[in-house]
């Protein structure tokens, strides 16, 4: 079904909905007086609007009802309406109706440059009855502020060209201050001798000029329209050929309330046809005297929208458009239609509106699909979108050492039984929450990892590797950023270096082993885990380190040699975040007196059980078999 938008002036225009209203076409017909009300057909596929032509008008009416084609049928005396028609609707759907008469008796011409050249021949006055084209050509007639008389609507625009282009203004008339015998006195009092109008003048001013100069035996001259018009039934002719675009709305529904749908979304629903979305979205929006159709999943919607007549259809959508939910995957497999997506109040900005949290720097996950333990431990702000595992998500983020991050658990937001709260991830893992769930994360530590991991999926043949708690804790006190150089040295079969590809994937990993057993099981993990920021490098660290970018990080968990001189020897090269595992007391000593020789920050030693990777705290006291020592700090090895 096509949308027939018609502005109403030309009696012609009555005709052409009397024929139109046969078609399976909806006819929008504006004009200012409510004469037309009784003069338009009355039919069910007509509509008749009242109001002022102005440009914003015209605008405001042309965006919302989208129509396949405009038929300008204005009278001609209306310019302004005529301009603002013509900047406002695009070409390809404009159509200019003419107004149908007899031939006349006079001189026909293509072109203002034709007419120019016509009374130049004789440098007679010339009267020109319409002024509105062609005004730049006027002064092209010789000595025009003599010879050129024009009619213009008052408050034209078109006055101000006239003048600049040497029209006196005391030469310039109203266009309906005179009747026939007034133009006849005009044309003996100026001794004109032609009279010049277009061909799309309105028919009674025609007749009247006609006879005018039939009666003063003066040349009356018929300029065609440099833009194309068409008849009534040119008219039908192309609103049938019309092939209509499907128009399909995507519109974003927030959290589902209707109040916090944008007017926009509000008024493309109301022009649609058809809505599709879930049957509960569409419940909880109150959507009423539509065609619905309940459909889940982006095939079932493609597959309505390619099997339907429909012309103008809105597909709703929980969330936030373009965001976690496929859509923007839906809007690339619909190009053969005009799409247009209209956004919804966001969940995340709703819920950030409520914390009064600041979220520009936040990041959005989806539970489903993304790492929520990545991100939170990389970022301090993020939005977790939830589908009925709120109770998981938390319960892993406690079991991996993120117990004390603050989380706010948002249920059925903007709704009227909508519920917020707030604690820490230890105090709601053991909650009940609804389906309809947002979460957010903050994270003050933000950098700080747990293991991504498990022992049973790696690769260790009979190279040592630190345990899954035991990685937990390194990752958390290697305080990783994103895109750095971290070293890892000592790296055995390559646990670490996979769990520090994961958390900081923008990050370049150096896994350095003077084991040629252990490089192979470094690469053969990383493929494994399908990470490809690891280089391998096969040596002893204090050789092959200096050819190396200067790390921010640097790891040392099973280093074959030295490990204070290792220490020396890389704390020199920046002022790095360093990380050393080691089962040796007197090592673990060395280190921390070295660090505070050399001002350190943050120097921590911890004694670790090896098997549990349970922290019994900053104890030196004891060294055992089963335990180890993680020695911390970040400075720079001055001396």
């Amino acid at each position: 079904m096509s949308r027939v938008m018609l502005f109403a002036g030309l009696e012609e225009g009555i005709s052409l909905c009397e024929k139109l209203s046969g078609l399976d076409v909806v006819i929008d017909v504006y004009g200012e007086y409510e004469s037309i009300e009784e003069a338009y057909p009355h039919k069910n596929n007509i509509h008749i609007h009242i109001t002022e032509l102005n440009a914003d008008n015209i605008r405001l009416e042309y965006e919302k009802l989208e129509p396949d084609v405009v038929v300008d049928g204005a009278h001609i005396a209306d310019v302004s309406v005529h301009e603002a028609i013509k900047e406002i609707v695009p070409s390809k759907r404009y159509i200019k109706l003419r107004e149908e008469r007899e031939k006349l008796d006079v001189a026909y011409c293509d072109s203002m440059k034709d007419v120019v050249s016509v009374v130049n021949r004789t440098r007679s006055n010339v009267y020109f009855t319409s002024g509105d084209l062609g005004l730049d050509d006027i002064s092209g007639i010789i000595d025009s502020r003599k010879r050129v008389y024009i009619d213009l609507p008052k408050g034209n625009a078109f006055l101000r060209r006239a003048a600049a282009s040497g029209i006196s203004v005391s030469r310039i008339n109203d266009i309906f201050d005179y009747t026939e015998e007034e133009l006849i006195g005009i044309i003996k009092d100026n001794s004109i001798k032609y009279i010049v109008v277009r061909e799309d003048e309105s028919r009674l001013r025609m007749k009247m000029m006609y006879s005018a100069a039939k009666k003063t035996n003066i040349i009356m001259i018929v300029l065609r329209p440099e833009e194309d018009s068409f008849t009534v039934d040119e008219v039908i002719e192309k609103i049938k050929s019309i092939d209509t675009i499907k128009q399909v709305y995507i519109i974003g529904a927030g959290a589902g309330n209707p109040k916090n749908m944008t007017v926009e979304a509000v008024e493309a629903i109301e022009k649609c046809e058809v809505v599709i979305g879930s049957e509960e979205l569409i419940k909880l929006l109150g959507i009423k005297d539509k065609e619905l159709h309940f459909a889940q999943g982006a095939d079932d919607i493609k597959e309505f929208i390619n099997s339907h007549f429909y012309s103008r259809l809105a597909v709703v959508t929980q969330g936030d458009v373009c965001l976690l939910n496929g859509i923007a995957d839906f809007i690339r497999a619909m190009k053969s239609y005009n799409v247009n997506v209209i956004q919804g109040v966001s969940s995340i900005a709703y819920l950030a509106a409520r914390l009064g949290i600041d979220w520009i720097n936040c990041v959005t996950v989806d539970s489903m699909k993304d790492n929520v333990l990545k991100a939170v431990a990389e970022n301090r702000g993020v939005f977790a979108f939830t589908e009925g595992n709120t109770n998981s998500v938390l319960k892993m983020l406690k079991d991996n050492g993120f117990e004390n991050v603050a989380v706010c658990v948002a249920e059925r937001l903007s709704l009227a039984d909508e519920k917020i709260t707030t604690g820490y991830v230890y105090e709601l893992a053991d909650g009940d929450y609804d389906d309809l769930t947002v979460m957010y994360f903050e994270n003050p530590k933000y950098g700080k990892a747990s293991s991504l991991v498990k022992d049973e999926n790696l690769i260790s043949g009979n190279i040592h590797i630190l345990n899954r708690n035991l990685r937990a804790v390194v990752m958390r006190d290697l305080d990783l950023r994103a895109n750095e150089v971290v070293y890892d040295i000592g790296a055995g079969c390559g646990a670490m270096a996979v769990e520090i590809a994961l958390i900081s994937d923008r990050s370049r990993v150096y896994a350095i082993d003077k084991n040629v057993n252990a490089v192979d099981l470094i690469e053969r993990n990383c493929a494994l885990y399908t990470v490809s920021n690891v280089r391998t490098i096969s040596g002893d660290a204090m050789d092959v380190t200096g050819s190396l970018p200067k790390p921010d990080a640097v790891l040392i968990e099973g280093y074959d040699g030295n490990v204070i001189d290792l220490v020396r020897c890389l704390g020199r090269l920046n002022n790095i975040r360093l990380v050393v595992v080691t089962r040796n007391f007197d090592d673990a000593y060395k280190l921390i007196e070295l660090m505070h020789k050399n001002y350190f920050e943050n120097i921590e030693l911890k004694q670790i059980s090896v098997n549990e990777g349970k922290n019994y705290g900053r104890g030196t006291h004891m060294e055992h078999e089963d335990t180890c020592f993680i020695i911390k700090g970040t400075g720079e090895i001055t001396g």
